[in-house]
């Protein structure tokens, strides 16, 4: 079922990384007072870092998509994977 309100999305990127961009291209195109509800929240850690994934989820809502553009290496993809995927 496709949500009609609010979406959450949990993106884990590097800074101006193309997923990033082409989120906030698709967002702020298609949304135009998107700046002015001031809802994006960034946050610097470590991907593998389990404590680092909870307390974000901890302080926001259940994400509906999940993008990880983040670390490039196996071990990273699959730690956020193993960890997030049950947030779904």
């Amino acid at each position: 079922m496709i949500k009609t309100e609010c979406i959450e999305i949990f993106s884990l990127s590097v800074r101006f990384s193309g997923s990033w961009l082409f989120i906030s291209f698709i967002l702020y195109s298609t949304i135009p007072d998107l700046d002015s509800k001031n809802n994006t929240k960034i946050y610097i850690g470590d991907q593998t870092n389990e404590n680092f994934l909870k307390s974000i989820l901890s302080t926001n809502e259940k994400p509906d998509i999940i993008i990880d553009d983040g670390g490039h290496t196996s071990n990273q993809q699959i730690s956020s994977f193993n960890f997030l995927f049950e947030e779904l």
